[in-house]
Formats: C-alpha cells, structure tokens, sequence
C-alpha cells in the first residue's frame, strides 16, 4: 500500500467539525493514513458540503432517521434504519437535511486505497471505479468492518495502524465488488 501522511479531519467535508456535533472518539490521535474515522452524536441540521477526494461512508448506530440528500433539483429521501449506510463518493460535492438526533460512524476511504484494490480485482482502469451516492440498508460484511474501525477508534493501542490498514483495504474491496459492475478476475 501507498505509504502518505496522516489523514485528518482537515481532510473531511467539514461535518464533524459543526459546533452542534458531540464527537465521542475520532483518529486523528492514531495518525491513520488509509482512513479516517470519527464517532459522534449528530443533532438535527442542514448543511452543504464541498467535494473531497475520498469516499465517505456514513454507518448509522440508532434510527430511524429521516435524511435528505440535497444534491441536484430533487431531495432524495430516505428514512434510514439503525445500521443503514449513507454513501458519498470523492469528488462529488453534496447537502444533506437531517431530521433527527443520531449516533453515527463517519468512515473516509482513500482513493487510492480502493483504486488500489481495484487493480488488483479487476482488468481496466481502477480511476475510472465510480462508487455511486447513496442510501443502503444494512451490509453486513461492511458493517462488520465498519464495527471493527470502531472498536479500534476506543482503543489506546497506536500500533493498530496497520490493523486499520487491512480493514480499509477490505471496505474497499467490498465497495468495489458490490458496485463495480465487472466479473473479477479471481
């Protein structure tokens, strides 16, 4: 894997750092470069939110939650169940209306952590992997991992670094098999 720097949350859309937010545990003290993570009790808000380079993976830990995805003329809704997932890829700027308080998991994916994978899933161009915004029910191989990076977010154990690596590299395997659209090679 690509070694880079620490991903912070100066790297995020700016979510987390809304005042009304109650962050319960994020990574920024692990210095993790293939992901970043973030635990936290968000209030009712609406908020738009300039693009970023990685793919954002929202797990919702209570709900229901009614949610609107503000993004073109249209608000999506969706009611999202505890353990639902809220996708939105790199480079895609978007808004979002929360109707309700709500536990959540906010997990940022390199790019080229799941360009990486890609290459070594399929045949083609891996910049080309296009992860389309959405809302999904529960996934239980990604909330099994997702539940993974929140045990390691309330551990003091620095050197899981590497351990949070393999969970990164898994999410994005799990992204791009389930909406790639390619057979694999294996």
């Amino acid at each position: 894997m690509q070694a880079s720097g620490p991903f912070t949350v100066q790297e995020t859309h700016g979510i987390l750092s809304r005042p009304e937010n109650k962050i319960r545990a994020s990574s920024d003290r692990f210095g993790w470069s293939s992901l970043y993570a973030s635990a936290q009790r968000e209030i009712p808000y609406e908020g738009y939110f300039p693009a970023v380079k990685d793919q954002l993976i929202v797990q919702h830990l209570d709900g229901p939650v009614p949610i609107d995805r503000l993004h073109g003329p249209n608000p999506a809704r969706c009611v999202v169940p505890a353990g639902g997932l809220h996708l939105v890829p790199g480079g895609l700027d978007f808004g979002v209306r929360l109707m309700g308080a709500l536990s959540t998991l906010h997990v940022y994916v390199r790019r080229n952590v799941i360009e990486e994978v890609a290459c070594d899933l399929y045949d083609g161009d891996p910049e080309r992997i296009e992860i389309p915004p959405q809302f999904l029910a529960p996934d239980p191989a990604i909330s099994a991992l997702m539940d993974a990076i929140r045990v390691a977010l309330d551990e003091d154990d620095y050197g899981s670094s590497i351990y949070v690596d393999y969970l990164a590299r898994a999410i994005a395997a799990q992204l791009v098999r389930r909406f790639c659209g390619k057979e694999s090679r294996a």
